[in-house]
This record gives C-alpha cells, structure tokens and sequence, in this order.
C-alpha cells in the first residue's frame, strides 16, 4: 500500500524518537553553551570555577529545549482545525467566566451598599446632594450677604469673580478697590523695624507688650540704631493711632488696634445673624 509519510505537523512526537530527540536537543544546547564558555575572555580555569559553570550549563541545557519543545508544540496544535476549535472554546468559556465574576461582584456590591444606605437612612444620615444644601435664608438673616462679608469678598477675588456670586444684589457702582477690612492686620506696610514676636501659647509664651508699644510708636518717635544715641526719624506714615505721649504699653497697643474697632463690631453684629447660605447654584 501507497501510504504518504505524514506531515511533520501531523507526525506524533511519542516513544523513543521523542526521547531521542529530546536528548539531541539537549546535548546540542550543552556544547553550545561550552563553547561559548571556552571563548569568553577570562573565564573559569580552575576545578572551583567551572562547578558553578556546568551547574549553570546544565540547567541551560534543560530549561532551552524544554521552552523550545514547549512552543513547538503548541505552534503545531494550532495547525490542527479541531485543536483550534478546542482552544477558541477554552477562550469562550474563560471569558464568561470573567464575566460572571464580575457580574457577580457588581451585584453583591450594589447589594451592599443599598443595605449599608438604608441602615444608616434610618438613623438619620443622608446621602443624596439635595439633603445637604442648606436651606434658603432671607437676606435681612444671611451672615453670608452682611456687607462687610460681601466687601471681604470682593476685596479678596475681585469685582468681577465676586460677581459671579452675588450677581446684581450688591452693585459696585464703578468701585474697583475694595479695602478687606476682614484682614485685621497688626504690621505696618512700610519699612523697618521688624516685627517683634507674638508669644506662642503653645509654650506658654506672653506677648512682649512693651516691644510691640515700641513698634507702633516708631512712625512717631523714630529708632535708635546700633550704635547710635538718638533715635532716627523714619518717613513712614503712620498706620495706627498713638498718643501724643507714650503711656503703659497694654494702653498703647490697645490705642493702636482700636483701628479695627468698627470692623470687629461689624463682624460682631452680622455674627449675631440667625443664618448663613452663600448664594451658590448648589445644584450643579
């Protein structure tokens, strides 16, 4: 009978041709590896050098063929149409498997915390955008619309940005400069001396009263430099109010913060307001 021989795609690689081959491949890998070994500049010459050398040569020889023979076949199942069917089946079913697990998830997920929201709606909480915009308040009630709020702001970000907020409620009419009488500051703008310290309680440490009398009577008496016997006056306009002649420093300092005196009470009279809503479009 006229058999063809069979195709090396289809040829069975089992019994002793496979070992064989197997063997071949090895051996051919080992020298291979030796050679390369023998030629590399200053490599092991010694008994000592050359175990760790045919252990590592060794190991390459069955790890090659091994990924060779391994990809080899798995190329040559792939010519085969039933083993392609098989391995597009396996990729099916892995994938649903995929899916459902996700699916899965999401549903135990979702279950979780719908139980975790009810639970926790029942003691009060809420979790929708709606149950924490605050509720409106008249304008007359609004610490948010008091004046000297509304110039912070527009001080702060600008006529234009504070806009956006307060719309047409406070106009400007053609205002530009807005002073932020919200910023209380104790420092003067302009030169010299340097700020002295304000105390830290966190180390018990009191405010050095007598330096800060000092400093806000500077624009008026002047400051005595190193090294000098009278005090140099400073054209520097004065920022706070001070009296004609020094007092106690707890009554200096007192006279010169009173500049903030009808911020403070502003601030304190809109504090006493019942509400405060910014006017923010909360819903978008």
């Amino acid at each position: 009978m006229d058999e063809k021989p069979k195709s090396i795609w289809k040829k069975s690689w089992t019994g002793w041709g496979s070992a064989r081959a197997w063997l071949m491949a090895m051996a051919a890998t080992f020298f291979i590896v030796l050679i390369v070994t023998l030629l590399i500049p200053g490599g092991p010459r010694d008994f000592s050098d050359w175990w760790p050398a045919l252990v590592f040569m060794l190991v390459v020889s069955v790890v090659i063929p091994a990924v060779v023979v391994g990809l080899w076949l798995i190329i040559r199942c792939f010519f085969s149409w039933r083993n392609f069917k098989r391995f597009l089946f396996g990729c099916a079913c892995l994938a649903t498997l995929i899916a459902l697990f996700y699916a899965e998830e999401d549903w135990r997920g979702w279950h979780a915390w719908n139980q975790f929201k009810h639970e926790w709606e029942a003691k009060g909480e809420k979790f929708d955008l709606a149950g924490f915009v605050p509720s409106p308040v008249p304008d007359d009630q609004n610490f948010a619309l008091a004046p000297i709020w509304v110039e912070h702001i527009k001080a702060t970000l600008g006529p234009k940005r504070a806009h956006q907020w307060y719309g047409d409620k406070f106009p400007d009419n053609g205002r530009t400069n807005f002073t932020e009488r919200l910023l209380l500051e104790i420092w003067h703008h302009s030169s010299p001396p340097a700020e002295p310290e304000t105390g830290d309680w966190r180390k018990a440490e009191r405010v050095d009263l007598k330096a800060w009398q000092v400093y806000f009577r500077v624009p008026n008496d002047g400051v005595i430099m190193p090294g000098m016997n009278r005090p140099i006056p400073l054209q520097v306009t004065n920022e706070f109010p001070v009296a004609p002649q020094p007092q106690s420093p707890a009554q200096d300092v007192l006279l010169a913060l009173s500049k903030h005196d009808v911020a403070i009470e502003d601030l304190r009279q809109a504090s006493r307001l019942p509400g405060s809503r910014f006017p923010l479009e909360y819903d978008s």
